[in-house]
């Protein structure tokens, strides 16, 4: 399983309370987006994490109604995707998957004095598919102090959206790198380093306008607080759901000493492109309750009475139940392949 020790104590430090949603079953991947793409082919491939009644058309309502969940509570029938991550070898230009490590994170982090839950319908979406440069500072570097963002103009959403995708290099015997602190994909010369994989964080915006389930770029409806992960939201998004954060780990050390190039399913190879969505399947007043109540600092989630706690084995045994479109049927997304999914 991931290992949620590795965390930035900075990260939780101004949050009243937190629990780390752990998701180690994976139900496939395949070229679905209910969100971006309902009904139809994506145009990319995703990892796809949750309720196994996951289709290319679901809401909360069919969510809600799977058989089971690749996450450990059960009550929380959300479904979480982002896109795979692929190895391109120089010499043949065959792409191979990646291996994914111990399925993924979902952190749930509550800030402020008032944390609203997601309500039923809710959907979004965090980073661009289509970026493809970084406008804001240096992605190799860590971030310049809070109190000068402002200054900076690191507080737009513009600017937000590209510092809240982070790639950390894992060495666990080397002290850890902080959460978020590099925001493209490590280069060849730092992947030699990162002998446990690379750990891809995102951060979601926090901010809800307090109308919109969704919108036209699944985006608008949402916004991030002046710190990213912290401060204050706008007048114009003044309701605050819970910060949530993926973190999916990578094993990209399977391929050190192989010439090639790594490449999400969207064809990004700089990591600027990266993204996840979400789509919940909780019960809105379950959830409130465990905003409300769930308040343990420790972030396991064996800590909140409320939960319905199953072990690792329940959660991975966990199968899709809905079959994919026929175009997607025999769809090779493993590979080796001579194109991306």
């Amino acid at each position: 399983m991931l290992k949620p020790v590795a965390l930035s104590a900075g990260l939780i430090a101004g949050a009243h309370a937190f629990w780390r949603m752990e998701c180690p079953g994976v139900l496939g991947t395949a070229r679905l987006d209910p969100i971006v793409d309902p009904n139809s082919v994506s145009t990319h491939a995703h990892v796809i994490q949750g309720s196994s009644s996951f289709s290319a058309t679901s809401g909360s309502d069919e969510l809600m109604k799977g058989q089971c969940t690749t996450c450990r509570v059960t009550q929380d029938r959300s479904a979480y995707w982002h896109p795979a991550l692929y190895f391109q070898d120089a010499h043949t230009g065959q792409i191979e998957a990646v291996p994914q490590v111990g399925g993924m994170l979902s952190y749930y982090l509550l800030y402020g004095d008032k944390v609203t839950a997601f309500p039923h319908g809710f959907s979004m979406v965090a980073g661009k598919n289509t970026r493809r440069t970084f406008t804001s500072g240096d992605p190799n570097k860590p971030d310049p102090p809070k109190s000068e963002w402002a200054a900076l103009g690191l507080s737009s959403q513009s600017a937000l959206e590209e510092h809240m995708i982070g790639f950390n290099c894992l060495n666990y015997a080397e002290p850890p790198e902080g959460t978020l602190y590099r925001h493209r994909f490590p280069d060849k010369e730092t992947l030699k380093k990162c002998t446990d994989g690379v750990r891809i964080e995102l951060m979601f915006p926090s901010c809800w306008n307090g109308r919109d389930l969704d919108s036209e770029d699944h985006m608008s409806h949402m916004a991030y607080p002046d710190l990213g992960i912290d401060g204050s939201c706008q007048d114009t998004h003044p309701v605050r759901v819970p910060s949530l954060m993926y973190e999916v780990i990578w094993n990209t050390y399977a391929f050190n000493g192989r010439d090639g190039d790594f490449v999400f399913s969207n064809g990004d190879k700089t990591g600027y492109g990266y993204h996840g969505d979400f789509t919940t399947g909780w019960p809105t007043e379950f959830l409130q309750r465990a905003i409300d109540t769930c308040t343990n600092e420790s972030g396991r989630i064996e800590d909140c009475p409320l939960f319905n706690v199953v072990d690792h084995d329940t959660a991975t045994s966990c199968k899709w139940e809905t079959k994919l479109p026929a175009a997607l049927a025999h769809e090779d997304v493993t590979g080796p392949m001579s194109t991306l999914p």
